[in-house]
């Protein structure tokens, strides 16, 4: 229990017993750059600690996304108009989703033409799948059009992402309130909020016809998804993603589109592809500016801990093991240890 978010207070908990320092509610205004090096970071003015200026001994790690990193934080004046415009034009398509789930008086069930041979329900599936053209169709409308979904309710694309039956109800009931069920997530794609043509606050102000056109399309394929059962509806839209999550770009955990010339060791850019910048000192650890990116968020800051070993930032004690893919890079310190 606790996945993820449990993981990370382990981890949080750890750093504290090692020394390690978290300030919060300390939002950073700008990353001090000085004669091209990063020196440390300048807090909001409404940070609650005084002083509002943090100094590096080593280096700075920003772990926010590539565009504030670059066009927010740092600002023009110390990287080439070339390379600002590169990241300007990093694309956001392809991973925004609108999040849906359901607090309800019994479990959703799944028409019977939907289940599977051994009558549970599916879940990690897409709907409608009948065509291809229906795929098409969903992409022309959410990264041509991008704005409110214009596809009929009964054709829009949609994933259930896990199921209730997953989960042994006597150890890890989904839900506390005795006879109540919780069941998540629904999730359909939609226009990354940055680039909705009516501003990224559009699908907020239609919430109400959102959530009832997501009940339409998921009652294509649950049949008690209605009025009756339902105690409580919770949709979230990318932008409300963006508030709600840190470090969230393009309302998705993707936070830049995983294609071709965006992946591997071309990741956001070539030239950023081991965590570095064209500024000493300065690192990247988000999931929109590293590889792999998506949801393999501990990959990111253990592929950047061999990138600070070999420049000297870094040196781990014995519980170091370097990954079985790390490649060294010549003239610096290797990331294996003798």
């Amino acid at each position: 229990m606790g996945a993820i978010h449990g993981f990370y207070h382990a981890l949080f908990r750890c750093a504290v017993a090692h020394g390690a320092v978290f300030r919060t509610c300390c939002p950073v205004d700008e990353i001090i750059v000085q004669d091209g090096r990063a020196t440390g970071v300048r807090l909001r003015d409404n940070a609650v600690i005084g002083g509002k200026t943090i100094w590096a001994n080593k280096a700075v790690l920003s772990a926010t996304d590539i565009k504030q990193t670059f066009l927010k934080m740092i600002g023009p004046k110390h990287l080439d108009g070339s390379f600002n415009k590169r990241i300007e034009d990093l694309s956001l398509k392809g991973g925004s989703i609108y999040v849906n789930c359901f607090h309800t008086r019994e479990q959703l069930r799944v028409r019977r033409e939907f289940r599977t041979s051994d009558d549970l329900e599916p879940h990690g599936v897409c709907y409608p799948m009948d065509s291809r053209e229906i795929y098409y169709e969903a992409a022309a409308d959410v990264m041509g059009s991008q704005g409110i979904p214009r596809m009929p309710a009964e054709r829009v694309m949609w994933l259930w992402a896990s199921s209730t039956q997953m989960f042994d109800q006597a150890c890890h009931k989904q839900c506390t309130r005795p006879n109540e069920w919780v069941e998540n997530s629904f999730e359909v794609y939609v226009p990354p909020p940055e680039y909705q043509v009516e501003g990224p606050d559009a699908l907020n102000k239609h919430k109400a016809e959102m959530d009832a056109y997501m009940r339409k399309a998921f009652s294509q394929v649950i049949e008690n998804l209605n009025s009756d059962n339902i105690i409580h509806h919770w949709g979230m839209t990318p932008w409300e993603q963006e508030f709600r999550n840190t470090g969230m770009l393009g309302g998705t955990w993707y936070g830049i589109r995983q294609c071709r010339d965006q992946w591997w060791n071309e990741r956001p850019l070539p030239e950023l592809a081991r965590y570095r910048t064209p500024i000493d000192g300065l690192y990247l650890c988000h999931q929109s500016s590293a590889h792999p990116g998506g949801l393999c968020l501990m990959a990111i800051g253990y592929n950047l801990m061999h990138t600070l070993i070999e420049d000297g930032i870094a040196e781990p004690g014995d519980w170091w093991y370097p990954s079985p893919w790390y490649i060294p890079q010549g003239g610096k310190i290797s990331a294996i240890p003798r």
